[in-house]
């Protein structure tokens, strides 16, 4: 039996409320595909070739996970920097993604005009936030605000660490959308670093 065979069975065998055998495999593939640019983009930027890279090591299975349960409804998606697995799930190609660090014309997250680690599609309903931390999560709240507005049956949904929880935006965003009950979702990815800050001297 090959490696990949080995690997793949116990996956293969796993009944998940909802999700075919076939659906598994893909996940499991995504994981694959984004450990493999996250490598990719390290080697990139240790050759001088793209300048900033934050990794999503660790994360892929959470990300992946909820962008396929975002496949489901219409949602507005609110990225931060270590979204990479995200963004893959939710149909962003590995080229799309090596054209948005190699700051070319043809990334469709801003045309080679954002900073690396933005993730965005327009099309697939993906939009690039700012390098300020936490911002993401009051563009996500305005966006529902105007889905709830127009009488849109979508939502929203922000990404973010916990490290973020720190920002004074991190608390407007709840209350505003407490407030309005505004059909949003907040993500939060706990891998016990605030940027580079470990979790015990935050």
């Amino acid at each position: 039996m090959s490696t990949t065979a080995r690997l793949v069975s116990p996956i293969m065998a796993t009944p998940l409320t909802g999700l075919s055998s076939g659906d598994l495999l893909a996940m499991y593939e995504t994981m694959w595909l984004v450990r493999s640019l996250d490598e990719r983009l390290w080697v990139l930027q240790r050759q001088g070739k793209t300048h900033f890279v934050i990794t999503s090591r660790g994360q892929e299975a959470a990300e992946i996970a909820s962008a396929w349960a975002l496949r489901q409804v219409t949602a507005y998606v609110h990225p931060y920097y270590r979204n990479l697995a995200l963004s893959v799930a939710l149909g962003v190609t590995a080229r799309e993604i090596i054209l948005h660090f190699l700051a070319k014309a043809e990334d469709p997250a801003s045309g080679g005009r954002q900073m690396s680690c933005h993730y965005g599609h327009p099309k697939l309903r993906i939009y690039p936030g700012s390098s300020v931390v936490t911002v993401q999560m009051l563009h996500a709240v305005g966006m529902a605000l105007a889905s709830k507005i127009k009488g849109e049956d979508a939502i929203s949904i922000a990404y973010f660490g916990e490290g973020a929880t720190s920002e004074g935006d991190f608390h407007e965003a709840l209350n505003w959308a407490g407030i309005y009950r505004l059909p949003v979702i907040f993500f939060c990815e706990n891998n016990e670093y605030a940027i580079s800050v470990p979790f015990h001297k935050q």
